[in-house]
């Protein structure tokens, strides 16, 4: 299981207590697919006891009965996508203990399709696990999102020391700066999605570390070298604590006002 934050599905799992619906907002369908279907797998060798590799491989075949992945029919998915998921999924298992569908590109389901997956959700399948994968949930009926157990699974982009976003750089010489709450308005004009800013604070890090090693090339933060080696991991230490809390769903205005209370008391 490759990703940290979907292990919690594997934890319900073993506690007995998974819910019948998930939905996983990212910013790499792929490969949070890729991550879930490694969980299912091992959940299934768990409860069924099908060797964990051969389960997969049929998955990536398509020829595993009682798991079900829908994507996008022309940029949409439709009713009758829909409509003939949950007619099988009604049905008792053919091969394995419990059925799994996953949904890809969620927010790309039309209003129709919505209102099905609504009725299906109220009207839970004793054994049958979903999954619905989007990239904003926004997009999402609101009724869908409060019915469902809610997981961030973000994955970090490298970044080039030689070409920061210029609203990183000036975000970070203000906190350095000045430090007062004001300055997440800097983050606020530009950004209003969650990943938005789990991105935007997983980049500030890779700053910070690169300058724990010596390899930040930035004329714009040279004010930085001033830090020394405890205050920079202090810095590192908390940028992972805020990171945690957008990715537990904490209310990102708190969470940023709590990242410069914080910060302030790294230099007292």
């Amino acid at each position: 299981m490759n990703s940290s934050s979907l292990k919690i599905i594997y934890e319900k799992f073993n506690e007995n207590k998974m819910s019948h619906i998930f939905l996983i907002e990212t910013n790499d369908i792929e490969q949070t697919t890729e991550n879930l279907k490694d969980i299912i797998a091992t959940m299934i060798n768990k409860l069924d006891g099908y060797e964990k590799d051969n389960i997969i491989k049929m998955m990536n075949n398509n020829n595993l009965l009682d798991y079900y992945v829908i994507e996008p029919d022309n940029n949409s998915i439709k009713k009758d996508q829909i409509v003939a998921l949950f007619d099988s999924c009604k049905s008792i298992p053919n091969y394995l203990s419990n059925k799994y569908y996953i949904i890809k590109e969620a927010e790309k389901i039309n209003i129709n399709s919505e209102n099905r997956i609504l009725k299906f959700i109220e009207e839970p399948v004793p054994g049958v696990y979903g999954f619905l994968i989007c990239n904003d949930s926004k997009q999402l009926l609101k009724t869908i999102i409060s019915r469902c157990q809610r997981i961030i699974d973000y994955y970090p982009d490298k970044i080039d020391s030689e070409n920061i976003d210029e609203v990183i750089i000036k975000y970070i010489n203000a906190i350095e700066m000045d430090s007062s709450i004001s300055v997440n308005s800097i983050l606020n004009e530009q950004y209003s999605e969650r990943l938005e800013y789990i991105d935007c604070f997983n980049k500030i890090k890779s700053i910070y570390e690169l300058l724990l090693n010596n390899q930040l090339n930035c004329k714009e933060l040279d004010n930085l070298k001033r830090l020394n080696i405890k205050q920079i991991c202090g810095r590192i230490a908390l940028i992972n604590e805020i990171i945690e809390r957008l990715i537990a769903n904490c209310n990102i205005k708190l969470c940023l006002n709590y990242f410069i209370l914080e910060l302030r008391k790294l230099d007292e």
